[in-house]
């Protein structure tokens, strides 16, 4: 299946009611400049995922991060410092990334999501976890400040993708000894998989950080953002919807 005709069913889901739980593990990133060393040392772009067989390369980052606290960024060793606890994460730089996350930070997109959007998410690898059991990440659905309705998705540890093949070693900002090639991981989930009955999806900007057991306070996130679908889908989405009808009504 091509990614236009992902995005189709996406759509298609979207429309019919809420889809099952589509909850994807991240297969493999391409990187911009193509890395030369394996842990990577210095800062690369993404520009695009692979997850289930299907590339994605029209890639938007969230805008803007709001934290309950100072966090501490971490960016590739040889890299440069990003500058803020904000830029670590804003942006999709492989390469950086913030520590520890902890509930109630806000990631924002700057736009409302359309239902067939695809959300992912880049973390360190479980197996540089500070915790031996799994626990559950729960994005809270937002819109501005705001928690819309029961509307959220859960993330758990087996959600994830194996691990990317491409790990980073990274500087603190504490200046506290480097955490030398650590994996990473990533998952990905369409709008239209947000579980809820109330309040009105269809004005989400961003989710809001909530946790179970310990996974908010040991999620290292590298980069957050949105698969944007391309016009072409939607197009050809509706003109075979409007075919069905032509039909239906002859």
């Amino acid at each position: 299946m091509t990614h236009r005709s992902l995005f189709a069913a996406g759509l298609v889901a979207a429309m019919a009611g809420p889809a099952s739980a589509a909850v994807v593990g991240i297969d493999s990133v391409s990187l911009s400049p193509a890395p030369t060393t394996d842990p990577l040392l210095v800062n690369a772009t993404i520009d695009s995922i692979t997850l289930g067989g299907n590339t994605f390369s029209d890639l938007e980052s969230i805008t803007s991060v709001d934290f309950p606290a100072n966090r501490e960024r971490l960016w590739a060793t040889d890299g440069t410092d990003p500058g803020s606890d904000s830029a670590a994460i804003v942006g999709l730089d492989y390469g950086t990334s913030v520590l520890n996350l902890q509930a109630n930070t806000d990631l924002n997109f700057g736009r409302t999501l359309a239902a067939n959007e695809r959300v992912f998410l880049i973390k360190d690898g479980l197996a540089n976890s500070s915790e031996a059991n799994p626990d559950r990440l729960t994005l809270l659905a937002l819109a501005g400040d705001t928690v819309i309705g029961d509307y959220s998705i859960n993330l758990d540890d087996s959600d994830y993708g194996a691990t990317l093949p491409l790990g980073v070693t990274l500087q603190r900002e504490s200046g506290a000894s480097d955490l030398v090639d650590r994996d990473r991981v990533g998952v990905s989930f369409l709008v239209s998989d947000l579980a809820g009955t109330t309040g009105d999806l269809s004005t989400l900007t961003g989710f809001r950080v909530s946790a179970t057991g310990n996974e908010a306070g040991r999620y290292d996130l590298a980069a957050a953002g949105v698969v944007v679908p391309e016009p072409g889908a939607i197009a050809l989405l509706g003109l075979g919807a409007a075919c069905l009808l032509g039909r239906r009504r002859a």
